[in-house]
């Protein structure tokens, strides 16, 4: 068991909470070690520190990793042993922050040990960069915890269009007025709302049909109902992209997170 620093976090709740205190740097000219553990508390994260292999070197990249979710904190010396030697750990209320380096991450072990959000960023070197790394992954793992279908794995490819609009919130608000807003006024009961969630979160009528409990045809009746209050179409690609924008990703109960494009729904070949 790797041992633990003998203080904790006191207040706050994430990474990218409105009332943490803004990130400071860690100065470059730390030994690499140190300048770990001070990137962690740039973040507002309080130490738990690992067992560094030695002070490292000016070459040393750490993937930072949030876990995060009912429970997480309670875990936090399994999420060390599991990171390995070299790694760093600081907690903030119910977040752990993983500083492991690059050639050790197991993110699967992470996730299975606390079945949680595991959500990471790109390896970077202590200083700056790390910085821009932990608050990158501290908003996939709010991203995660506010969109997303469950526990997982998240990095930088995933929650793309939940990631687009949070970078872009202007922009993001006129797409919900344009689709969410004027959908929301002309579909108070919200049931086009919903199938159209659905049908964009799966690609399938009869999938559709299933997971809203009703005959295909009243999917398809939905759809174009939709696209007479809209005058956008969910079947065509470039328009469907404005409503999931206008939507906002969101989970879909039952439905995959994703799938193999090449292996159809059932049915899927007979109506789309």
């Amino acid at each position: 068991m790797v041992g633990r620093a003998g203080f904790r976090d006191k207040g706050g709740c994430g990474v990218t909470s409105a009332n943490a205190a803004p990130a400071v740097p860690a100065p470059a000219s730390l030994a690499p070690a140190n300048a770990a553990l001070a990137n962690l508390a740039a973040h507002g994260y309080l130490a738990i520190n690992g067992e560094p292999a030695g002070d490292g070197d000016a070459t040393t990249t750490y993937i930072p990793v949030v876990v995060a979710g009912q429970g997480a904190a309670t875990q936090v010396d399994e999420l060390l042993d599991a990171a390995g030697s070299g790694s760093f750990a600081g907690q903030r209320a119910d977040r752990i922050l993983l500083l492991i380096p690059t050639e050790q991450a197991n993110l699967e072990t992470l996730q299975h040990l606390s079945n949680g959000i595991v959500a990471h960023g790109p390896a970077a070197q202590p200083g700056s960069d790390l910085d821009h790394a932990v608050e990158y992954a501290g908003q996939l793992a709010d991203l995660a915890l506010s969109h997303s279908n469950g526990p997982g794995i998240y990095g930088p490819h995933d929650l793309l269009v939940e990631q687009f609009t949070y970078a872009a919130p202007q922009l993001a608000k006129a797409l919900r007025n344009r689709v969410a807003d004027t959908l929301a006024a002309r579909d108070p009961s919200g049931i086009l709302t919903g199938t159209l969630r659905t049908y964009l979160a799966c690609g399938s009528v009869p999938e559709t049909a299933r997971l809203e409990l009703v005959h295909a045809n009243t999917v398809s009746y939905r759809l174009a109902r939709v696209r007479e209050l809209l005058g956008l179409d969910p079947r065509v690609p470039q328009q469907a992209a404005v409503l999931v924008l206008g939507l906002g990703a969101g989970p879909t109960p039952d439905v995959p997170k994703a799938r193999n494009p090449a292996t159809p729904y059932p049915d899927e070949r007979q109506t789309r």
